[in-house]
């Protein structure tokens, strides 16, 4: 009978221990936090993991870096809705310099408009600095403007952005926005510009918009939206421009628009309006805009709106009104 010699013995006996301690890891648990996962990269020779979805091969070479900087971050993973308050927990905990509230309408905003494959996301829910997110200002200690446009956001509006009370703009722009306009942005009380253009918005626009008394832009231009013009926004005392052009609106022009003294544009064009435009818009004095093109509209302009001056733009042609009575009378 032949005997190994020790040096061969001694290779199998090395390859032997090996391969128990290989088995034993790999029947354990799987690790479920990053820890766990970079300390089973740290100490296995070659792995084959995943992150974030991915499959990550690393060579021996690679695996003291790759515990390093592999880990993933919980933050900008999109998680089921069940996981959106510890998420909420986890980045606002370490927040101060906004209130908590708003720190959870920013991470809502986030979750429900597809944060992880925005163009623009520097920051968000990876520091806890809120004010220095990509389009976040603030002022005071308080969230005062986002500004998200052109940034690929997918999703609905999150009633949550009601939670932010000193909010002065919100301009999201041609992106991707479906979903209605949530009537918590009625709580807004400082909020002067709301542009939501060029996104895909459906349902009615919400009466509560009525309420923003320092409103003085409001542009929802390009949308599916439909119903009919809320008469609520006629309190917009302040409001210089109203731009609802191009949508599925219908019914008539609701008079309560003369009670916008500081109205300098109105733009209803491209809906399905119908009716006389109302003889009170004939009390918008600042008016030297208007456009109410392709409606079915009919009667007389009112006589005030005829004498628009020179230095603005009147877009008013009765020949692009589709209704029965097109003729001035």
């Amino acid at each position: 009978m032949k005997v190994k010699r020790p040096s061969q013995l001694s290779a199998y006996v090395v390859i032997l221990t090996f391969t128990i301690l290989a088995v034993t890891a790999c029947s354990s648990s799987s690790p479920s936090t990053p820890q766990d996962i970079a300390t089973t990269v740290k100490d296995t020779p070659t792995a084959e993991i995943t992150v974030i979805g991915q499959d990550v091969s690393l060579s021996p070479e690679s695996t003291a870096s790759a515990a390093r900087t592999l880990e993933p971050n919980p933050y900008t993973t999109p998680l089921p809705d069940s996981h959106q308050s510890s998420i909420t927990a986890n980045v606002c905990k370490s927040v101060s310099e906004i209130p908590i509230t708003e720190c959870s309408a920013l991470v809502s905003f986030y979750n429900s408009t597809d944060g992880p494959h925005w163009t623009f996301k520097r920051g968000w829910l990876e520091t806890s600095q809120p004010c220095n997110w990509a389009g976040v200002t603030c002022l005071d200690g308080h969230v005062t403007a986002i500004a998200m446009n052109y940034n690929e956001l997918r999703g609905n509006l999150p009633p949550d952005i009601g939670d932010l009370p000193s909010l002065q703009t919100l301009s999201l722009y041609f992106n991707h926005l479906n979903g209605s306009i949530p009537s918590e942005l009625g709580h807004l009380s400082n909020l002067q510009t709301l542009i939501l253009h060029n996104n895909k918005l459906n349902g009615s626009i919400p009466p509560e918009l009525g309420k923003l008394s320092s409103l003085k832009k409001l542009d929802l231009e390009s949308n599916n939206l439909e119903g009919s013009i809320p008469a609520a926004l006629g309190n917009l005392t302040n409001l210089e421009m109203l731009n609802l052009n191009n949508n599925n609106l219908s019914g008539s022009i609701p008079p309560e628009l003369g009670n916008l003294a500081n109205l300098r544009g109105l733009f209803l064009a491209g809906n399905d309006l119908s009716g006389n435009i109302p003889d009170e818009l004939g009390n918008l004095s600042n008016l030297w805009m208007l456009n109410v093109n392709f409606n079915k509209l009919s009667g007389k302009l009112p006589p005030n709106l005829e004498s628009l001056p020179s230095s603005g733009y009147d877009y008013f042609d009765w020949a692009k009104n589709q209704s029965s009575d097109q003729q001035t009378q």
